[in-house]
């Protein structure tokens, strides 16, 4: 089984993969009928130009040899791509992420059905401790961008309140390199959602 981890970047690679794994086996397919495993070419033996070689890569035609990727080419075509909802689907992640949410807060439950109803994509995890910050975001989006939300509800009013919240995500800020995001809940906070839409 091969896990994908949530790096950042590669243009939303990953995200498509893990949201369309059997796509992850067409590249596997592909790769293995392009080095002539799926059709054999006899004249080919280590590689050919059909396959691998070509003008750019001529100064390393000597080590170039296709039988060496064959092996890994097998294994990821047996591969299950699993990403952290672990082969959930999008209404069962929608109602993980639900019951993590704080109970206290009937606002992270609006912004998460928000979040869910725009078709957005949703949060990889909901109150998660970030040591390193000493802070727990609402919810946290780790791949292909790193998103740190927090819902403000009326008990975050209180100046005493938001000079704390305001010292906790600069740490969290300066520390990890989120980006902070803070939806309060007397504002207009379903605008600055859009920047999931790029997700």
């Amino acid at each position: 089984m091969l896990v994908l981890g949530s790096s950042r970047g590669g243009a939303g690679v990953l995200s498509q993969l893990l949201e369309k794994p059997e796509a992850f086996q067409k590249i596997a397919a592909a790769a293995l009928d392009i080095c002539h495993f799926k059709q054999p070419k006899e004249s080919c033996v280590q590689a050919c130009y059909e396959c691998l070689l070509s003008y750019r890569n001529q100064f390393d035609h000597a080590f170039i040899n296709r039988h060496l990727i064959k092996p890994l080419l097998d294994q990821l075509l047996a591969s299950q791509v699993v990403g952290n909802s672990e082969g959930m689907s999008r209404e069962e992640r929608y109602q993980q992420l639900l019951q993590q949410t704080d109970p206290n807060s009937n606002f992270e439950r609006v912004v998460l059905q928000e979040i869910y109803q725009r078709g957005y994509k949703l949060p990889d995890a909901a109150q998660e401790l970030i040591p390193s910050a000493n802070c727990k975001p609402d919810f946290l989006y780790k791949t292909n961008a790193a998103i740190a939300i927090f819902c403000d509800g009326s008990v975050h009013d209180s100046p005493d309140k938001r000079k704390q919240d305001q010292i906790e995500r600069d740490n969290l800020r300066y520390n990890t390199g989120y980006t902070v995001l803070t939806l309060r809940h007397d504002e207009d906070w379903g605008k600055k959602l859009g920047i999931l839409g790029s997700l």
